[in-house]
C-alpha cells in the first residue's frame, strides 16, 4: 500500500488529468456541470489533509484517504457520457468498482477492527474480489463484442456500463449492516458514536442513490439531473467517512441519526410506492386537475407520512438506542418524578429507583452518597431508601477530588462529561496497572458509572449507576443524560447537605458551649481554691509568735543568739535547711529570717502544712500536674514551681506520700521536677526549708521519711529552742504579749508586777509561745488594775499545743477539696458537724431531689463542680437544678447558712 503522504498528490493529479481530458471534448460534458467538477476537485485536494488524524488504527486513515481519491475519480467519470472518451470510461469503471469495494472494507476496520476481521484477516479481500465482476462487465460493454472462444461472441447491452454503480450501491448495504451491528456491540462510547455516524452516512447515500435511480427510471428527471446528483452522493459518503475519524463530531449524531433513518425509510417507501404506481399505471392524474388539487393531495400524503414518522422513530429508538433505551427512558421519567424539595429520602427514592430500572435488574444496588455529612443511601428489596452513616469508598472519593482539582492521573477517556466510566477503566487497566484498584472499586459495588455531584467546584456527593444486566458500554447521549442528572440533583443534595452541616454545627456549638461553660465553672472553682491556697501559703500560720515578735526576733538568751548566728551563716548557702522545732516555738519566723537574709526577700515566701492535705494528692501538689479540663489542657503548678526563686517552707514532710518524698529528694538533687501527666521537667529555683519534730535520721529510722530524703535533709540541721530554754527572753516576750492583749481587748496598756513575772518564769510552758499569748490575754481580761498581779494569772487553763502551721478549725473549709488545703480565715459555705446530716425519708419527689442536691452541695463545701461530679451530673444541669429549687442566689452562689445543715 502506498504511503499515506503520497495520496494527496495522487488524487490531485488524477482528477486534474480527467478534467483535462474532458476539456478536449466539450460535447462530452453536460451543461451546468462545471460546478460539480469544481466540488470534486476541491474534494480530491482538501479531503486528504482533513484526514490527518492520530488514530489507534492507521489502516482506517489510509483507507479513508483512498476512498476520497476513488470517489473523486468516480465522480468525474460520471460527468462524461458513455462512449465519448474511452480512457475516462475505463477509469470511471475501475474507480467506481473500487469505491464500492472500499465501503465494506472500511466497515471492517472503522471505528475499530471487527471481531471477524481479527479472526480472519483475509475477509477484507472478499469485497475486492467481488468488485472485479462489475468492473469486467462495464469494460466489456465499453469495448464492444467479446470473443469467448467456444462460447462464441458476447455482446452486452449499453446499460451494462452501469454495473459498477449498481455494485457500489449494493456494497454499501452490507457496510451499513456492519455499522448498525457495531452500534449495538461497540466497546466504548467513541466507537459507538463513530459507528452511528457511519451508519447514518451510508443510509443517506443508499437512499439517495435509490431515489435518483427511481426518478430516472420513471422519466421524472432528465439525464443531466442524474449526472449531477451522483457525484454529490459520492461526496456525501466520502465526507461522512472523513468526519467519522473525529469522534467529537460523530458523538453528536446518535439521536438525529435514528430519527433521520426513520424519515429516510418512510420517504423511500412513499417515493418508491408512488413511482411504482405511476410506472404500472395504477396512479394517473385525471385531466383537468388544478394546482390546488395537486397541493391538497400532496399535503395529505405529507400528513400521513408525518403521522407514521413518530411510531417509526420509536421503533428505531428501541432498535438502535443503547441498551434498548432503558437508561434514557428512566432518566426522562425521572424528570417528572424528582421532587423539587423535601428531604434526602425523597430525592434518593426517585433517583435510586430510576437507576435500578435503567440497569434492567430488579435486584441491582444503586447508591447515592453525600459528603459532609457522610451519608450512604441505598434501596431495599421493596424499593425504599435506607440511609447509613458510611462514607463514599475512599478510593472513589479520592479519584473524584483529584479530577476536580485537576490533579488526576487517569486517562481522559475514563472521564466523559465528568462521569467516571467502568468499561473504559477495565479496558485501560489491561495496560496500566495503576488503574486496576479503581476498576476493582467499581466492580466491588457493581457500578457501570459514577456520576459526581459538584457544586461550585466542591464535591457534594455521587450517584452510582449499577451495571445490572447491561453488557454494552454507555453511549455519549447516555453519558450526557447522566451529566444532566448530576446537575439537576446536585443543587438539591447540596442544599440539604448545607442544612445538615448547619444543624450539626449548631448542635456542636451548643454542646461545645455547654462543655466550655462547665469547664469554665470548674476552672473558676479551681482558680478560687488555688487563690485561697496561695494566700494561705503566703500568709503563713494564723496564730504564731510573729504576732509577739513584731520586728526583730527576741534573742537575749544564749540558745537564740546561737540560732540566729547559724541562720546568718546558712542564709547565703543554696542548700536545704532542716529546722527541728517543737510546736509553737516560732519556726516560721526563723524560716522567714533565712529567706530575708539570703538575698531572696523580693521573691515568694510560701508556707505549706503537709499534714493539711490528703496523702494521695501530695505528689501532684508538690510537683504540679497537667490534666484535661473541658477539652483544654490545664497545667497546675506545684509548690516547688509556685515558689519561684523564693523559699518553700514544708512543715511535717512526714505527711507526704512516699512518691512525693522521692520527688522532693530528686528535685533537691537535680534542681528540677517532673509534673504528673507532663512531658518535660520544670526547673526548681526555690530554697527548701523543712520543719520537723525530730532529727531526719530518727524519722527515717521510724519510717517517717524515705532514706534518700532524710540524707538530703541532714546536710544542714538547725534546732529551734523551746520557750523554757529561752528564759532570758521571757520578760520581753511577756511585755509583747501584754501589749498585744491590751490592743485586742481595747484597753490601755498595763504593766505586770514582779511577783506575777516570777510565777510566769517558773512555769514549764509546754505550749510554748501560743500558750504564753493565751495566758497573758486571759489575765489582761481579768485584771482591773494598772498591773497584772499573781491573782490575775490562771496557769491551769487550756494550753493548746498548736504549732505555727496549724489553723483554727473554725477557720477551715469543711471537707476541703482534695487538691488544696484549707484557706486561713476563709468563711465556710456550710456547717461542719461531726456527722453529715442525712435526708429524711418521705415527702414528694421534688422535696427529695431538693434535699439530695442540698446535701451534695453541703458535702462538697459549696464546690458546685465537685457536687455535680458526685451526683454524676453535668455542671450545667446541676446548676439548672439548683436554680430551679432556689438553692442559688442572684450572684450564682449557694444560699447555704452557716448555722444550719441542709434540710
Amino acid at each position: 500500500m502506498l504511503p499515506a503522504r503520497l495520496l494527496p498528490l495522487i488524487g490531485t493529479v488524477a482528477v486534474l488529468y480527467l478534467i483535462a481530458l474532458t476539456a478536449q471534448e466539450p460535447s462530452a460534458v453536460g451543461y451546468g456541470l462545471q460546478a460539480v467538477v469544481a466540488v470534486l476537485v476541491a474534494l480530491s485536494v482538501l479531503a486528504p489533509p482533513l484526514l490527518h488524524r492520530d488514530q489507534s488504527d492507521p489502516r482506517a486513515t489510509v483507507l479513508v484517504r483512498w476512498l476520497g481519491v476513488l470517489g473523486a475519480l468516480a465522480g468525474v467519470g460520471v460527468l462524461v457520457a458513455p462512449g465519448m472518451l474511452m480512457s475516462i470510461d475505463v477509469i470511471a469503471a475501475l474507480a467506481t468498482s473500487a469505491f464500492g469495494a472500499m465501503l465494506p472494507a472500511l466497515a471492517l476496520v472503522l471505528p475499530e477492527r471487527a471481531r471477524v476481521s481479527r479472526r480472519s484477516p483475509w475477509i477484507v479481500v472478499v469485497p475486492w474480489l467481488f468488485a472485479c465482476v462489475p468492473a469486467a462487465i462495464s469494460l466489456a460493454a465499453t469495448f464492444g463484442p467479446v470473443e469467448l472462444g467456444p462460447f462464441g461472441t458476447v455482446l452486452l447491452n449499453d446499460r451494462a456500463v452501469l454495473a459498477p454503480i449498481v455494485f457500489a450501491v449494493a456494497a454499501a448495504v452490507p457496510a451499513l449492516w456492519l455499522q448498525i451491528g457495531r452500534v449495538r456491540g461497540a466497546s466504548d462510547a467513541d466507537a459507538r458514536a463513530t459507528a452511528g455516524w457511519l451508519a447514518a452516512t451510508l443510509g443517506v447515500g443508499i437512499a439517495g442513490m435509490i431515489a435518483i435511480a427511481s426518478l430516472r427510471a420513471t422519466g421524472l428527471v432528465g439525464e443531466s439531473v442524474l449526472v449531477a446528483a451522483g457525484p454529490l452522493v459520492v461526496l456525501l459518503v466520502v465526507l461522512g467517512h472523513v468526519r467519522a475519524l473525529d469522534p467529537g463530531l460523530a458523538r453528536l449524531a446518535a439521536p438525529a441519526v435514528r430519527r433521520g433513518l426513520a424519515v429516510i425509510v418512510l420517504g423511500s417507501l412513499a417515493l418508491g410506492g408512488t413511482l411504482l404506481a405511476r410506472r404500472t399505471g395504477l396512479l394517473s392524474l385525471p385531466p383537468g386537475w388544478t394546482a390546488l388539487e395537486l397541493a391538497l393531495g400532496g399535503g395529505a400524503i405529507a400528513v400521513v407520512c408525518g403521522l407514521l414518522t413518530e411510531p417509526l422513530s420509536r421503533a428505531f429508538d428501541r432498535w438502535l438506542s443503547p441498551f434498548e433505551g432503558q437508561l434514557l427512558d428512566a432518566l426522562r421519567a425521572l424528570d417528572d418524578e424528582l421532587p423539587g424539595g423535601g428531604g434526602i429520602d425523597g430525592i434518593a427514592r426517585a433517583v435510586l429507583r430510576a437507576m435500578r430500572r435503567a440497569s434492567g435488574d430488579v435486584g441491582a444496588a444503586p447508591w447515592l452518597w453525600t459528603v459532609s455529612p457522610d451519608v450512604e443511601m441505598g434501596l431495599d428489596a421493596a424499593g425504599e431508601p435506607h440511609a447509613t452513616g458510611r462514607a463514599m469508598p475512599a478510593l472513589l472519593r479520592q479519584v473524584l477530588d483529584e479530577k476536580l482539582r485537576g490533579e488526576s492521573t487517569l486517562p481522559d477517556d475514563v472521564f466523559r462529561h465528568g462521569v467516571l466510566l467502568r468499561r473504559q477503566l477495565e479496558r485501560d487497566s489491561v495496560r496500566r496497572a495503576e488503574l486496576r484498584p479503581v476498576a476493582a472499586a467499581l466492580v466491588a459495588i457493581d457500578a457501570a458509572a459514577i456520576v459526581p455531584l459538584v457544586s461550585e467546584g466542591m464535591l457534594e456527593g455521587a450517584i452510582a449507576l449499577p451495571r445490572g444486566m447491561r453488557a454494552t458500554p454507555l453511549a455519549f447521549e447516555e453519558i450526557e443524560a447522566l451529566e444532566r442528572l448530576g446537575r439537576r440533583v446536585c443543587p438539591l443534595v447540596a442544599t440539604l447537605a448545607a442544612e445538615a452541616r448547619a444543624m450539626a454545627r449548631g448542635l456542636d456549638a451548643t454542646r461545645r458551649a455547654d462543655e466550655l461553660e462547665e469547664a469554665l465553672g470548674r476552672g473558676q472553682d479551681k482558680m478560687a481554691s488555688l487563690e485561697r491556697e496561695l494566700s494561705r501559703l503566703r500568709a503563713g500560720p494564723a496564730t504564731d509568735e510573729i504576732d509577739l515578735e513584731r520586728g526583730a526576733v527576741i534573742a537575749y538568751s544564749r540558745p537564740m543568739r546561737d540560732l540566729l548566728a547559724s541562720v546568718r551563716a546558712a542564709a547565703p548557702l543554696d542548700v536545704p535547711v532542716t529546722l527541728v522545732a517543737r510546736a509553737g516555738t516560732g519556726a516560721t519566723r526563723i524560716a522567714r529570717r533565712l529567706h530575708e537574709e539570703g538575698g531572696r526577700a523580693g521573691e515568694p515566701f510560701l508556707v505549706v502544712d503537709c499534714a493539711a492535705h490528703p496523702v494521695e494528692r501530695t505528689a501532684a501538689l508538690l510537683a504540679g500536674e497537667r490534666a484535661e479540663l473541658g477539652g483544654a489542657v490545664v497545667e497546675t503548678p506545684g509548690w516547688l514551681e509556685t515558689s519561684g526563686a523564693g523559699t518553700l517552707v514544708l512543715d511535717a514532710p512526714t505527711a507526704l506520700s512516699r512518691a512525693a518524698q522521692d520527688a522532693l529528694s530528686d528535685a533537691l538533687a537535680s534542681r528540677e521536677v517532673r509534673p504528673e501527666g507532663g512531658v518535660g521537667a520544670v526547673p526548681v529555683f526555690a530554697r527548701v526549708v523543712v520543719v520537723v519534730r525530730d532529727a531526719p535520721d530518727a524519722l527515717a529510722a521510724r519510717d517517717g521519711l524515705s532514706p534518700a530524703l532524710a540524707e538530703r535533709l541532714s546536710a544542714l540541721v538547725l534546732r529551734v529552742p523551746t520557750l523554757v530554754e529561752r528564759r532570758d527572753d521571757l520578760g520581753a516576750l511577756v511585755l509583747l504579749a501584754l501589749d498585744r492583749a491590751c490592743r485586742v481587748l481595747g484597753r490601755e496598756t498595763i504593766g505586770i508586777e514582779e511577783g506575777a513575772m516570777d510565777v510566769l518564769a517558773a512555769h514549764d510552758w509546754p505550749g510554748n509561745l501560743p500558750e504564753l499569748a493565751q495566758v497573758i490575754e486571759r489575765a489582761a481580761a481579768r485584771s482591773e488594775g494598772p498591773r497584772l498581779t499573781r491573782a490575775d494569772l490562771d496557769l491551769a487553763g487550756p494550753t493548746p499545743a498548736q504549732d505555727d502551721f496549724a489553723v483554727e478549725l473554725d477557720a477551715m473549709e469543711p471537707n476541703a477539696s482534695p487538691s488544696m488545703g484549707p484557706a486561713a480565715g476563709a468563711e465556710p459555705v456550710a456547717p461542719t458537724p461531726s456527722d453529715p446530716p442525712t435526708a429524711p425519708d418521705g415527702g414528694t419527689y421534688e422535696e427529695l431531689e431538693r434535699r439530695i442536691l442540698a446535701e451534695a452541695l453541703w458535702r462538697a463545701s459549696g464546690n458546685k463542680s465537685e457536687a455535680a461530679r458526685a451526683l454524676g451530673l453535668k455542671r450545667t444541669t446541676f446548676q439548672d437544678k439548683l436554680r430551679r429549687y432556689g438553692l442559688l442566689g442572684s450572684d450564682g452562689e449557694p444560699r447555704a447558712k452557716r448555722s444550719e445543715p441542709p434540710n
